[in-house]
């Protein structure tokens, strides 16, 4: 595989051909990070389970970053580089700074020498290009201007139908760009809504940039939508709105997986039985690990009401203050993530599963159309589940609509404490919950049904010619 860092002309790589049926189209993924072999980041993990059987030489993907140096998961690949920006030997320079801006947060000492001037010039250069990079000033200065380079490629490869996700406003250009130049269809799929947030900011001197910005974006979403071919929605709310938004009717197409992965899975327990056993796994930001707080203390007060039991978190990452207090909890232990494939043990092994999101109303709005990762793998374990969060979520929306968990919408540690202690100990109501999971499951994210649905949909317009991209 070709490779290069950051800053260089855009590359591509070609992976080995895996034998396969014709039936498949060929698809042009427009995805911002790289799909990877083998990680856990959400939008791998959603591509690589949807075009899990599509034949390799089928499928390939234009990204701007998030290499992990594995083969990747697409049969071709383009990394977008300087040539493909205007400006674009800058920007990189910049982006590469900005990835260095975590210093920017501290203060600047009084200049004394030389060398602290250095320093302080090099801060200042961290500062802009940290406030271009947040702002969104940079897709305007440096506009996606793909290369002659980039073109060819991806008129060598030739795809039936191209597939954008957006998230930012280059990928949101590019595929626009494409279907012009190579006159074929557009799907478009995204796991949440990026329009309502990107470069949406109330601090600094980016909240003067932010209506300008959100403008913009809504702009540009609007054309990508207005010529996308084949619509897909993560989930139904978001259809929903998205039908209502747009004018056009979305294809409901969520997270997937293989059931009988859970249902062969041996139990891993990480309690004694005498032991109610909680498990929770992901990502804990500021946002979530202040909950696995509450989750202790709600632990603390069972136990003293005589019900043993303790709370285990399966984390892939948690910030540094999440983790020191945390540590500290008396009721709730932290472990590193087993990964994708061993996590359904350790589910299995569970009396409850916990899964908390944000109570900032704010952030949760931003969330309102979105639903963890976590949500369908839990449903899968055939454990009874617990929902902790702002009602605005789309994950608590989704519980309460499909019924397939308990939802605690509310901050507050006795409600917590209660449905908790509720879930163990009535048997009826966790047997309704674990029968409410499974049917929801099946019914949305078995990988069966949601790949010969994704299927359906991109053979039936591949057949058909494509409208003409309008200016």
């Amino acid at each position: 595989m070709i490779t290069t860092g950051a800053g260089q002309i855009g590359t591509f790589s070609k992976n080995i051909v895996l034998p396969h049926g014709p039936s498949y189209p060929k698809v042009l993924i427009c995805s911002l990070s790289r799909i990877n072999s083998h990680d856990t980041f959400n939008n791998s993990l959603l591509l690589r389970n949807l075009f899990a059987e599509w034949p390799r030489e089928h499928l390939a993907q234009i990204y701007s970053g998030g290499s992990n140096g594995d083969e990747g998961f697409c049969d071709q690949q383009y990394q977008i580089g300087l040539h493909d920006r205007r400006f674009g030997r800058l920007f990189f320079k910049l982006k590469g700074e900005y990835a260095d801006a975590s210093l920017s947060a501290f203060s600047i000492e009084p200049v004394r020498d030389a060398a602290q001037r250095s320093s302080q010039h090099a801060l200042l250069k961290q500062r802009a290009g940290r406030y271009l990079m947040d702002s969104g000033l940079y897709e305007l200065i440096f506009k996606m201007r793909p290369s002659q380079r980039l073109l060819e490629w991806a008129e060598a490869f030739d795809p039936d139908i191209i597939m954008a996700q957006g998230y930012n406003l280059s990928f949101t250009l590019l595929p626009l760009l494409l279907k012009k130049r190579l006159k074929k269809p557009l799907a478009y799929y995204c796991s949440d809504d990026w329009p309502s947030y990107l470069y949406v900011s109330r601090d600094g001197l980016s909240a003067l940039t932010a209506p300008l910005m959100c403008r913009i974006v809504n702009r540009s979403t609007n054309q990508l939508l207005a010529e996308t071919d084949v619509p897909f929605s993560f989930n139904d709310m978001m259809g929903e709105e998205y039908e209502r938004r747009y004018g056009k009717i979305f294809t409901t197409l969520m997270h997937c997986d293989d059931p009988e992965r859970f249902r062969l899975a041996d139990p891993i327990r990480l309690h004694p039985p005498e032991i109610k056993s909680i498990i929770t796994t992901g990502v804990f930001d500021n946002l979530r690990w202040p909950l696995l707080l509450d989750l202790d203390e709600a632990c603390q007060r069972l136990n003293d009401m005589g019900i043993p039991m303790r709370a285990t978190v399966l984390t892939t990452r948690i910030t540094e203050e999440g983790y020191l207090r945390v540590k500290s909890c008396r009721f709730v232990d932290l472990r590193d993530d087993p990964g994708h494939e061993l996590l359904p043990s350790y589910l299995k092994g569970a009396d409850l599963l916990y899964l908390p999101e944000t109570f900032d109303p704010d952030i949760a709005r931003s969330y309102r159309y979105s639903i963890s990762t976590k949500a369908h793998l839990f449903m899968f374990t055939q454990r009874p589940i617990l929902v902790y969060g702002h009602p605005v979520n789309g994950l608590v929306n989704y519980a309460k609509r499909e019924g397939w968990a308990c939802v605690v919408d509310e901050r507050n540690i006795d409600l917590l404490k209660d449905s908790i202690r509720s879930l163990l100990l009535n048997e009826a109501e966790r047997e309704e919950k674990i029968q409410v999971a499974s049917n929801v499951v099946m019914r949305n994210n078995d990988c069966r049904k949601v790949r010969a649905l994704l299927l359906s949909k991109m053979t039936l317009y591949c057949r058909k010619p494509s409208r003409k991209y309008t200016e």
